[in-house]
């Protein structure tokens, strides 16, 4: 999830507990579960406690998530990669222009999340290496 604020564009990452590294929340999808559902449910298990927001931010939550945008579909360089098996993964933007939708999402670093932050994008930022390609599509398509 991406927001502009005044000097700055954040997403919202969240540091690994089995690396150590700040990363774009994520995880595997479900069987039978819709890949875009997976992206919301993982943002929310990892990043956000739905039921510690009142009703009036849970309300505008799902409004705001009505409306993504693909980033990234497919093969990503993962360590967890084989010669058998490969990840694969589908980056949903869902960007609040204005940092309105946003501002009353307080992060909770939840499930294998050590914590949870916005952390502004910049040339250099340090992330998971393997999110540096979908960071790179966001600042293409945000011309940050």
């Amino acid at each position: 999830m991406l927001r502009n604020r005044k000097t700055s564009t954040a997403v919202i990452a969240i540091l690994r507990k089995d690396c150590n590294k700040w990363a774009i929340p994520g995880g595997f999808v479900n069987p039978k579960e819709a890949s875009s559902s997976a992206v919301i449910r993982e943002l929310f298990e990892e990043a956000i406690n739905v039921g510690k927001l009142s009703s009036n931010v849970q309300t505008a939550l799902k409004s705001f998530f009505k409306d993504g945008q693909q980033v990234y579909r497919g093969y990503v360089d993962d360590p967890r990669n084989t010669d058998n098996a490969w990840i694969e993964t589908t980056a949903i933007n869902f960007h609040d222009a204005t940092g309105k939708d946003t501002e009353n999402i307080t992060l909770d670093a939840r499930d294998d999340a050590a914590d949870a932050k916005w952390i502004d994008i910049v040339k250099d930022m340090e992330i998971y290496p393997p999110h540096y390609a979908i960071i790179d599509h966001l600042k293409k398509m945000h011309s940050v």
